[in-house]
């Protein structure tokens, strides 16, 4: 427990914990309790050791915190002005600091009435319910216990190389904080309450049920919007849906995080199909005259209300302005954006009464306008006599709302502003047929927006599973059935990375094990699927979606391409090995040795040359009496020769006193036949002979271990599960292409985050093959992506070509009278 106390008087400071959380260590929470602050003027949240402490937590970009006026701050910047809610004396922040994923939450405790009155006897006996207030289908303890009414995720991002410590800073002279239960212990643990201790499964199934909720609303408004669009007319009472809730889902799809374990995959596996549905039903529903709408509607003309409020009033009194005034469109002869003007009068504070004019200018969502005020009444009593604002804003998708921040140039003063437009409109169904023909030119405004807003969540959640924190989860445990160090570990991930035999292997040769590629998709499903309840059938659902329209072929094309290579026997290469041993170097120097392991050894090292150089073609020729010898199987059976020769020499110069040269020998001979089998598991890759001899060489000296080999095919399985991914998400992309989809906004949109999935560090790359071009990459996977990837290129390439066609069509015309450029 720290206690924290101000001493000065309206100076900030930000006091540390002496609790450190390293990075990857997982979720921990603690509580801040405010014994004394008055006006809110408290900030709470976590610091790097290089923050300052002269300044409030987010005072510079080594902290992040919430201040009790409801603002989120970080890097001395105001990044959100609605957080959660207001607190002052008497409430207790609880603070989650999730290290893995690098975000940081907050929330309120709320202590049940019949909790002690005194503030240090409740605290240190409260016992915490994960369970919120806010969901639907819960309900706050009735235990005396208390609960956690949950703000959700303030910052996203903090870094994961960084130790963090827990922070508060101070303004007021004489305002008082507590830390309760950040605690040193031996295991590293951190108590959330002084007596209380959080598991972090508790908190891993707490946020896993809070994911599956979301998912759950969300699919349940899609399935709304499917079965409004697949009907044959949309009724007046549905317009309101796809104008607010629809896209205001659709949207927060958008800003999903992607660095959640486990959750990020969850949603965006389980919602895409569901997505790409509605986005053939909306290209089925917008007229070919509304194909080229820009996604964002036009700023509303009309009234407005307009209210400000300044980040320098001590009281809600003094902090807000209202006022209505009526905006229009002007003519714009500079073509620098929708400009508009208009005239209103205040309806409360300090500029009640007076004259406004505003004019300004509107470029897509972003606003940027003037005031000038004159007091006309010539009131007093604090009216103002005449002042000026600059606003910048931001627009809604719908034009109706805006908010953003102003400044008066007269009084150097800022603060918030939002405004709304006043429709007094109502829906009635008695309409004239014009005005039904404006409704009708609403609705398909909302179908462009809507559209756009899901090709956005589509391109989002395809980044997500390719290149997101999904990559992460499929991954395998290196240390599972091997016994290596860390280092090697990783020297043996970096090699399977940057080796051209591996980087892009499968081993799928033998369909038995979980090698195969139907095994590496149940993995990926596994790794996300949820035990919970409310997600159960509607996940099975989304699983044989997935199956049926991309896995299915990534599948058959896997095994199709797998099954081409042929190996040739054992007893062919004894049959021509008597005939290539003279002019190959001999039978080797150390087969005297134990000469049956030994031949035995080297030819199936022939074996594994020969499968990845794919000559086992020319070994047959050799059965013609007059055939000469390929110079390649020459090479072949020299390059046997030599791996197994240096392997033996160097395991000699390395193996311990004391052991024969026999002994050394049959090891090594032993371990080699280990390593020929497992290279006789991996798909061959098109390369040069030359190439091909030199990469399987390299891997029969890199290879020290029957561990290492274990470790090897675990980094194999991984980036096999990883390119399943990638596929999927690519596919998302290309089923939006194959869609046939002209909305201008929507291609644009769900093409935004394709930058994201072709730029990835992908984990499925060649050092010398061309990475799209399926002809120069025969695993599988690697097939199915590389083909993938070059027809999204052609359905861009006809985008384009049909962009420049129109834009060559439209530059005929006046662009003074097309109000649509």
């Amino acid at each position: 427990t720290i206690s924290a106390h101000q001493r000065a008087s309206k100076v900030w400071g930000t006091v540390l914990s002496t609790k450190i959380f390293n990075p990857k260590t997982g979720i921990h929470r603690w509580a801040v309790r405010l014994d004394k602050c008055e006006r809110g003027h408290v900030f709470v949240g976590v610091t790097t050791s290089r923050a300052s402490k002269k300044t409030y937590v987010g005072g510079d970009k080594y902290g992040w915190g919430v201040i009790g006026t409801q603002a989120l701050w970080h890097e001395r910047r105001k990044v959100r002005s609605d957080y959660g809610d207001t607190f002052r004396t008497g409430s207790t922040i609880i603070v989650t600091l999730d290290t893995n994923a690098g975000t940081l939450s907050f929330g309120r405790l709320h202590e049940h009435e019949s909790s002690s009155s005194s503030d240090e006897t409740s605290s240190s006996s409260q016992t915490l319910s994960l369970l919120s207030p806010q969901r639907s289908d819960r309900q706050p303890p009735n235990d005396g216990s208390g609960y956690v009414e949950e703000w959700g995720v303030a910052f996203e991002g903090l870094p994961l190389d960084a130790k963090l410590y827990p922070a508060v800073g101070l303004y007021q002279r004489d305002d008082k904080v507590t830390i309760l239960g950040v605690t040193n212990s031996s295991n590293g643990d951190v108590n959330a309450f002084k007596d209380t201790d959080l598991e972090n499964n508790d908190l891993v199934q707490f946020n896993s049920s809070i994911c599956d909720e979301g998912i759950t609303y969300a699919s349940n408004v899609l399935d709304q919007a499917v079965e409004y669009l697949a009907s044959n007319s949309v009724s007046y009472e549905q317009i309101d849906f796809f104008r607010t809730i629809l896209p205001s889902v659709v949207s927060s799809l958008t800003l999903y995080p992607s660095t959640i374990p486990i959750l990020s995959g969850r949603c965006a596996i389980t919602l895409l199909p569901l997505i790409l549905r509605c986005i053939a039903l909306f290209e089925q529903k917008i007229n070919n005259e509304s194909r080229y709408l820009a996604p964002i509607a036009p700023m509303k003309s009309g009234s407005w209300t307009i209210r400000a409020s300044s980040s320098f009033s001590s009281s809600l009194s003094d902090q807000l302005e209202e006022y209505v005034v009526d905006l229009n469109p002007t003519i714009n002869g500079n073509d620098e954006g929708n400009c508009f003007a208009g005239k209103g009068i205040g309806t409360n504070g300090k500029s009640e009464k007076c004259s406004v004019a505003i004019v300004g200018s509107c470029r897509g969502t972003s606003i940027h306008f003037a005031e000038e005020w004159v007091d006309e009444c010539g009131s007093s009593s604090g009216a103002i006599s005449s002042s000026s604002c600059a606003i910048d804003a931001r627009l809604s998708i719908d034009g109706s709302r805006f908010e953003g921040a102003y400044k008066n140039v007269i009084f150097n003063k800022t603060g918030a502003i939002s405004g709304v437009f006043n429709d007094n409109k109502s829906l009635d169904r008695n309409k004239t047929e014009r005005e039904d023909s404006k409704i009708q030119e609403e609705l398909q405004q909302c179908f462009v927006t809507c559209s756009c807003l899901f090709g956005m969540a589509a391109g989002h959640l395809a980044s997500i599973i390719s290149c997101g924190a999904p990559v992460k989860d499929v991954g395998t445990d290196m240390h599972k059935n091997c016994d290596l160090t860390m280092d090697r570990v990783k020297e043996i991930s970096d090699y399977v990375n940057s080796s051209p035999l591996l980087s892009a292997a499968s081993l799928c040769r033998d369909g038995n094990d979980d090698s195969s590629i139907e095994k590496h998709v149940e993995r990926v499903f596994s790794v996300f699927a949820t035990n919970g309840d409310q997600l159960g059938q509607f996940w099975s659902n989304t699983k044989s979606k997935w199956k049926k329209s991309c896995l299915l072929s990534l599948t058959q094309t896997f095994n199709t391409v797998n099954e081409q290579v042929r190996v040739i026997s054992t007893e062919d290469i004894t049959r021509f090995d008597e005939k290539l041993i003279p002019t190959c170097g001999g039978k080797g120097v150390f087969s005297v040795l134990a000469p049956t392991l030994y031949n035995r050894t080297r030819r199936k090292m022939i074996k594994a040359l020969l499968y990845h150089t794919k000559l086992s073609q020319l070994c047959e020729d050799l059965s013609m009496t007059d055939t000469p010898v390929h110079k390649d199987l020459e090479l072949v059976w020299q390059t046997a020769l030599q791996i197994i020769d240096s392997g033996i020499r160097l395991y000699l110069l390395n193996s311990q006193d004391g052991i024969s040269r026999k002994e050394g020998c049959k090891n090594y001979c032993e371990l080699a036949n280990s390593i020929s089998d497992f290279i006789l598991r991996i798909q061959p890759q098109r390369s040069s002979v030359e190439s091909t001899l030199k990469y399987v060489k390299e891997m029969y000296s890199f290879i020290l271990s029957r561990d290492d080999i274990i470790c090897i095919k675990e980094v194999i399985k991984s980036l096999s599960r990883k390119n399943v991914l990638e596929y999927m998400g690519l596919s998302v992309i290309n089923n939006c292409t194959s869609l046939g989809v002209s909305t201008h906004a929507t291609v644009e949109s769900f093409l935004s985050s394709w930058h994201r999935i072709i730029g990835s560090d992908s984990v499925s790359r060649t050092t010398e093959e061309s990475s799209l071009s399926p002809s120069e990459c025969e695993t599988g996977i690697q097939f199915c992506i590389c083909h993938l990837k070059n027809e999204i290129f052609s359905s861009i390439l006809v985008y384009i070509a049909e962009a420049m066609e129109r834009s060559k069509g439209e530059k005929k015309e006046n662009r003074f009278d097309n109000p649509t450029l």
